[in-house]
């Protein structure tokens, strides 16, 4: 099975300091959640950092009132482990059996002991636990192994392998994922988190579900107008367009798109030319002659007008 993550308001809210204001975290969360998404990331745990209108909290009680009761979507917190001053595990209240029921935690090469103890926390708190491997193609094949067996035997639900600095290929990809794929249990989800450094991190997301959707749950990560610090992340429109073509999805990506054009253009402080491409991804989407793409943006149509001019005979 397929599930897709959006980090949007936490790895996307890193290009503008986490600072959205309330009324962009509550229309992007909402949004994403009326999508079809399966599990929203709504930004990061730290300590005595809460402001209104910023991705970051203390408490998890702050980050609920961007939790949509109506949908299908689940919710997700993550602690940067270690990130000095470090989250004090006991400001994380016990799981009250609400959606908000993940908890994300980065760990980094040479992860020890205390970092074992400090996620035990988290799981006897009642919440999922999830794993992000940061740096992971860095690591040594031994350190590789040693993780996976380590985060093996407690109750971690993900564990997602992050290439922090896009630096993975096609040959590298297959092997470390294959690695990970034989060395954890099958009931744990295999978690994919890219950066678009090298501009190849939806096709290496379209692999990743050719070879291992039929073996074990997966689950991605991605961002509205693939959003993040530097080179961003894979576009959550995108991946979930290819998950419908390819793989049975039913997301719906229309409801992405006044998000896009009213918030992620704005905080994408990159060249015209890159946020150009939005519209010819979704006339090559369409099959549509790159021609559409021009004259809907010489014609000043919105994403979202665009989409439903290359839809409107379907």
């Amino acid at each position: 099975m397929i599930k897709i993550l959006d980090v949007t308001l936490r790895d996307g809210g890193r290009a503008i300091s986490y600072n959205w204001g309330e009324a962009a975290m509550r229309d992007i969360s909402s949004a994403v959640a009326q999508s079809g998404c399966d599990l929203i990331e709504l930004g990061c745990l730290r300590p005595d950092c809460h402001k209104k209108g910023r991705s970051l909290y203390t408490f998890v009680d702050e980050a609920e009132q961007y939790v949509d009761p109506d949908t299908k979507a689940e919710y997700t917190l993550m602690i940067d482990y270690p990130y000095p001053p470090q989250y004090d595990i006991s400001d994380l209240r016990p799981y009250n059996g609400g959606k908000l029921k993940h908890v994300r935690v980065t760990f980094k090469e040479g992860a020890n002991r205390d970092v074992f103890e400090y996620v035990q926390k988290i799981v006897d708190k009642g919440y999922n636990l999830h794993v992000n491997l940061t740096c992971y193609p860095g690591y040594s094949r031994d350190e590789r192994l040693r993780m996976l067996g380590e985060v093996s035997r407690f109750g971690v639900t993900n564990v997602t392998l992050a290439d922090t600095y896009g630096v993975l290929n096609y040959p590298s990809f297959l092997t470390i994922c294959d690695e990970a794929h034989q060395n954890l249990d099958p009931s744990i989800c295999l978690g994919l988190h890219l950066h678009d450094n090298s501009l190849s991190a939806f096709v290496l997301a379209q692999v990743f579900m050719h070879h291992y959707a039929k073996k074990r749950n997966i689950i991605l990560d991605a961002s509205i107008g693939g959003l993040g610090k530097t080179s961003g992340n894979p576009h959550l429109e995108m991946l979930m367009g290819y998950v419908n073509k390819n793989h049975g999805g039913n997301y719906r990506v229309d409801e992405l798109l006044d998000i896009e054009s009213k918030y992620i253009f704005p905080s994408l402080r990159q060249a015209q030319k890159e946020w150009e491409a939005f519209y010819y991804a979704l006339a090559a989407d369409s099959q549509a002659h790159p021609a559409c793409a021009q004259q809907a943006m010489q014609e000043h149509l919105s994403l979202h007008d665009f989409y439903d001019m290359l839809h409107k005979d379907r």
